[in-house]
């Protein structure tokens, strides 16, 4: 498992910091100059698959950005909504456990698991998020000390415009 938070205080976050609320004056002999820059507070959940023990041919990064001026209390009323009218519980969603049909799901037919997924994949469709995901091959990137030295370039990469 890799340690997000270097990355995040390296690279991502300098990068936001353009996104920040800042008003300034900044005083020059002879004028003053003002500017103020208006920002959104912006929610990042990180996931991550493949630990150095996995046997895969692959690391995968997933960024998913949420501005919190944009309200989700519609889409998560219509998800519950769904569940409800196709008689699902509201249970945690998580992929791999609902597509193997394993933990939560492990007492769900294929049927009923994929109602959840569609109700589920529906309700993200709408969501007012973005994300990325970043696919690292293990020969390419073959331990951690490698990964720490791609996973930076592809990060810089990552336009958070229209986030």
């Amino acid at each position: 498992m890799v340690n997000l938070s270097w990355w995040m205080r390296e690279y991502l976050l300098p990068s936001l910091w353009t996104n920040r609320s800042l008003s300034r004056e900044v005083k020059v002999p002879a004028q003053t100059v003002s500017f103020s820059i208006t920002v959104r507070e912006l929610s990042i959940f990180a996931d991550e698959s493949g630990t150095e023990a996995d046997t895969s041919g692959y690391y995968l990064l997933t960024l998913v950005l949420h501005d919190q001026s944009e309200d989700v209390t519609g889409p998560i009323s219509d998800y519950e909504s769904a569940l409800r009218i196709r008689g699902l519980t509201d249970i945690p969603m998580h992929s791999s456990p609902l597509l193997r049909g394993n933990e939560d799901y492990e007492n769900l037919d294929v049927a009923l698991r994929l109602k959840y997924l569609f109700a589920f994949n529906a309700f993200a469709l709408r969501l007012p998020i973005h994300y990325r995901s970043f696919v690292f091959e293990r020969k390419t990137a073959p331990g951690l000390e490698a990964l720490q030295t791609v996973l930076p370039e592809a990060l810089r990469s990552f336009n958070l415009s229209g986030c």
